[in-house]
């Protein structure tokens, strides 16, 4: 199989993973819609996504890609993007749900 190929056949196996939620690690919202979809993809082709999941990992904590407010659970974070709804409804909102994060870390 040629380099061309492979990538292409990769890259839809990526897809239909991401269609079924499989090994999913984070939900990108538009407006009230969310995606599955997973990280590395994202911040391949993306370098706003790339600055984001850098920033957050250093966080070690889910926070909002708009205020930068840090949540220690996805709950609180949901929540919270209602806040910023009215004011950017075309905007993404991107948060990233951290396993096995340990709560001493959290601030």
């Amino acid at each position: 199989m040629d380099v061309a190929s492979h990538s292409l056949f990769l890259l839809k196996q990526l897809n239909v993973q991401r269609e079924f939620g499989f090994l999913c690690d984070c939900t990108v919202a538009i407006g009230n819609v969310y995606f599955k979809a997973h990280r590395a993809v994202l911040a391949a082709f993306s370098n706003y996504f790339k600055m984001i999941f850098i920033h957050q990992s250093r966080l070690r904590k889910m926070a909002c890609a708009v205020c930068n407010q840090r949540f220690s659970q996805k709950s609180q974070l949901q929540e919270h993007m209602f806040a910023h709804a009215p004011v950017l409804m075309s905007s993404v909102f991107v948060y990233i749900e951290l396993w096995f994060v340990n709560i001493t870390e959290l601030d």
